[in-house]
């Protein structure tokens, strides 16, 4: 017996420990949510594992939400990077988004009517075209050569989880975030403007 895991959020705590927050899919397709703590993700997941008699598949996860406390510790950052490329069975396609309280999205998610993540997607179909899809392998290469990195920002909203902008981290630092306007701008140049 498995459980699915289909979200995966990480933020880190003022005390400096890492909370890891999982979207879990059941066998009727709903979701539920399961947390962990540790010094580590490979401790914080473990710490959650330990909780459950049902092996935990990581293999169809879609989405890694990083809290905003995490995208601020740099060590901690390319910690969770290369435990997620290296340690666990993700794909290296799997979305990375950014929230100010990633477990919170998870919650929301799992709350939502849909009770997938299908429904984030939905919700999000025309937007993804305005930011700049993340990949984990794009946070391991990025996060390990502290190069700019624009993450998708994401917020819990009446309507949902929608995309919001994005968030930026440049040269090691945490600089904050863009505008859904900004993005949509930033995007256009990236694409439609250059070489003009």
């Amino acid at each position: 017996e498995r459980d699915f895991v289909q979200t995966m959020a990480i933020d880190a705590l003022p005390d400096g420990t890492l909370k890891v927050t999982l979207g879990i899919s059941d066998d009727a397709g709903q979701m539920t949510s399961r947390e962990g703590q540790g010094e580590t993700l490979a401790r914080a997941m473990a710490a959650q594992e330990a909780k459950q008699s049902r092996t935990i598949y990581y293999g169809h996860t879609k989405t890694i939400v990083l809290g905003e406390g995490l995208l601020k510790e740099e060590r901690a950052l390319k910690d969770v990077a290369q435990t997620l490329c290296t340690e666990q069975v993700l794909s290296l396609k799997t979305y990375v988004t950014a929230a100010e309280d990633a477990g919170k999205v998870v919650l929301a998610l799992c709350e939502g009517e849909s009770g997938t993540i299908d429904q984030f997607y939905q919700n999000n179909k025309g937007d993804w075209e305005e930011t700049f899809p993340v990949y984990l392998k794009d946070l391991e290469e990025k996060a390990a050569e502290g190069v700019t990195l624009l993450l998708p920002w994401v917020q819990v909203k009446e309507d949902g989880v929608l995309l919001s902008g994005c968030a930026v981290r440049s040269d090691g630092q945490y600089l904050g975030q863009l505008t859904g306007e900004e993005t949509a701008n930033l995007t256009w140049c990236g694409k439609e403007g250059s070489g003009r």
